[in-house]
């Protein structure tokens, strides 16, 4: 999305890990856990830690108690006001 004309990515950093996890135990007993495919953007970065958003924005836990989304009452605005 971050490519598309007139987008602006709102929320928090995604969690990442969308390239092909594969798992396996070592001899030892341990787990391995890696990314068979790496994903890249458009710009050739690795995106497996996840990506940010252009505007940070979180749920409150005030905003929870009151069933209030946090994220989606500041889109709302952004997209009243043009922002």
């Amino acid at each position: 999305m971050r490519y598309c004309p007139k987008v602006t990515i709102l929320g928090d950093r995604t969690g990442g890990g969308s390239g092909l996890p594969f798992s396996s135990e070592l001899p030892n007993g341990w787990s391995v856990r890696f990314s068979a495919c790496p994903m890249l953007d458009a710009d050739m970065r690795h995106i497996e830690f996840g990506i940010d958003p252009d505007i940070h924005a979180e749920l409150r836990d005030s905003d929870l108690a009151a069933d209030k989304d946090t994220m989606i009452e500041l889109a709302r605005t952004m997209l009243k006001t043009g922002l």
